[in-house]
């Protein structure tokens, strides 16, 4: 019998544990749900971010910020939460809570100011110096070294700059020479062997000499990416350049005339 009613007892302590849980679980997701509602109403209502890092803030959209922010927490939200959909700072939120009243001082601060900053004759002469015949084609820093190499300083290289862009000069300096225009190179297409070549001179350095140089001339097909051919000479002459074209040609059996001109003299070529 008494073990029948501890069983009893303990199927309700069980089931009036079931029962707290759910209650909590309901609280929690009717609490969630009335956050999640209030949060939704502050967003229609607030004017966006009225916070934000470095932003000055009137007092009027202070005082609306925690008016807002009062509102949400008096229907079950989270002050931080709120503040996060207003776009303030908690921190802030508090401190406009406190002093509703005080504005931004920034606006009102005095600055001292910079002891080493040029006057604005300081500026008109560093603006004229830098104008004068004997700099004025050069750039910035070649006048600033320039004029530093015969002992005149009127100021930093950094400060020359800002004073020449605040009077607009600070663009192209130097002599501009005119625009030389650029042609597109000539391009070939091949569609089969020894149509098109390409040839190009390496320069090899001697093991044992370093001063003397070697040439290696070289010449592939564009199409097959064969070496057609290539040879080494001593120097780079346009006698060896036609030597080793016809050679390359007569290898191949292509037969071509052309003209060549090396210092000063014509010289005349027909491959066999």
């Amino acid at each position: 019998m008494q073990a029948h009613e501890q069983e009893l007892i303990n199927k309700v302590s069980e089931l009036n544990e079931e029962h707290k849980q759910q209650n909590r679980e309901l609280q929690r997701k009717e609490k969630a749900l009335a956050e999640g509602a209030a949060l939704f109403v502050l967003t229609k209502k607030s004017a966006g971010d009225l916070g934000g890092q470095g932003k000055m803030i009137s007092a009027r959209d202070r005082r609306k910020a925690v008016e807002l922010v009062t509102e949400a927490v008096a229907v079950g939200t989270r002050a931080i939460e709120a503040c996060k959909c207003v776009g303030i700072a908690f921190s802030s939120y508090l401190k406009w809570r406190d002093c509703p009243e005080d504005e931004d001082q920034r606006p009102k601060r005095e600055f001292a100011a910079n002891l080493r900053a040029l006057s604005s004759e300081e500026r008109q002469a560093v603006y004229e110096r830098y104008c004068q015949p004997d700099v004025c084609d050069l750039s910035v820093r070649q006048a600033f070294y320039a004029l530093l190499n015969k002992g005149e300083y009127l100021a930093s290289e950094s400060t020359v700059y800002r004073v020449l862009r605040r009077f607009k000069v600070n663009a192209r300096r130097d002599g501009v020479r005119p625009a030389i225009k650029q042609y597109k190179p000539t391009s070939y297409e091949a569609t089969g062997t020894n149509q098109v070549w390409r040839w190009d001179i390496t320069y090899l350095r001697d093991a044992e000499h370093s001063t003397r140089l070697y040439y290696a001339f070289a010449v592939i097909d564009i199409y097959s990416r064969y070496m057609v051919h290539y040879d080494v000479f001593e120097a780079e002459t346009a006698q060896n350049a036609v030597r080793f074209l016809s050679e390359a040609m007569d290898k191949h059996y292509i037969y071509v005339r052309f003209v060549w001109f090396c210092i000063g003299q014509w010289g005349d070529y027909e491959s066999r």
